[in-house]
């Protein structure tokens, strides 16, 4: 595990304990659960002898200052201190190393503050439901010498799925949807079961693109700017596909990451973005809209 400075979170493994504690309470764990399942999830660091030194003063810190430590922790973590068998230092490093264990050697030794409340993060689910369809018209003007111009983008919500992308073991759920495209505006439903699913991949040859799943897990944290841009077009129990994967997700998530936390970007919601401009216009420049 790396580290980049001798304080006492200033390496990978006190970031990941601090993670995996916190996220424990946040999801309502109770204090024992959350210090057994952090142990027992990360007992590779605890198993190790320089890594489990930076465990023991980061969990003893945070218990600590959430009002949880325990005399258990309290005394592994003094242990390890007055040991002196940190030695990973090199000289210029080691008198302010000291300095921090020692400020941690004196929290410890205080009163700790009473309990702290920790406020549960609540799992989410999507804004929409299985059945329901929705269109959307691709007339931006950049678009308009495309041959796919003023074409029209079916969403069709298949099903809600289970996906921890924020804190584990909370339940986030997220809709699976696929995509139908149609050169007109579809007058009667039922229709759409004649339109063939849309599949967006671009890396995938023209035989694997006709098996493969073609559904989109559309992740809920950046769903509401893209729905105000979709017209609701009514319920209706359309044909599937009998395929169980989710097509791409690892491709799909890394999109999403690399613009998360971006109110816009060219002017467009970020998921809108990516649905759009990296995924359905790239594969109908490349694939036309079967």
């Amino acid at each position: 595990m790396g580290a980049w400075g001798v304080g006492l979170f200033q390496n990978d493994v006190a970031l990941e304990v601090k993670d995996t504690y916190v996220k424990k309470l946040q999801v309502g764990k109770s204090n024992e659960e959350a210090f057994n399942e952090t142990v027992n999830e990360l007992n590779d660091m605890t198993n190790d002898a320089d890594d489990k030194i930076d465990f023991w003063f980061a969990l003893a810190s945070l218990m600590f200052d959430y009002g949880r430590l325990t005399p258990d922790v309290k005394n592994t973590a003094l242990e390890i201190i007055n040991s002196n068998s940190d030695d990973r230092w090199d000289a210029k490093d080691t008198k302010k190393r000291n300095q921090a264990v020692e400020s941690l050697k004196e929290k410890l030794l205080s009163q700790q503050p009473e309990e702290v409340k920790v406020k549960i993060v609540k799992k989410r689910t999507p804004k929409i439901k299985p059945d329901e369809i929705y269109y959307f018209v691709l007339d931006d003007e950049n678009l308009r010498n495309e041959n796919f111009y003023n074409c029209y983008v079916y969403v069709l919500v298949d099903s809600w799925t289970q996906y921890d992308n924020r804190i584990k073991d909370l339940g986030d759920e997220h809709a699976l949807i696929y995509l139908k495209i149609s050169d007109h505006a579809v007058s009667d439903i039922k229709e759409l079961d004649s339109i063939p699913f849309f599949n967006y991949a671009l890396n995938v040859d023209n035989e694997n693109r006709k098996i493969e799943d073609k559904r989109i897990l559309i992740d809920n944290q950046g769903f509401s700017d893209m729905k105000k841009r979709l017209t609701y077009f009514g319920t209706y129990s359309f044909q599937r596909e009998p395929y169980e994967k989710i097509f791409r997700w690892d491709e799909w998530q890394s999109v999403y990451e690399n613009y998360k936390g971006e109110n816009e970007w060219n002017g467009k919601s970020t998921l809108w973005s990516c649905l759009i401009d990296q995924h359905i216009v790239p594969a109908l420049r490349k694939y036309g809209m079967k």
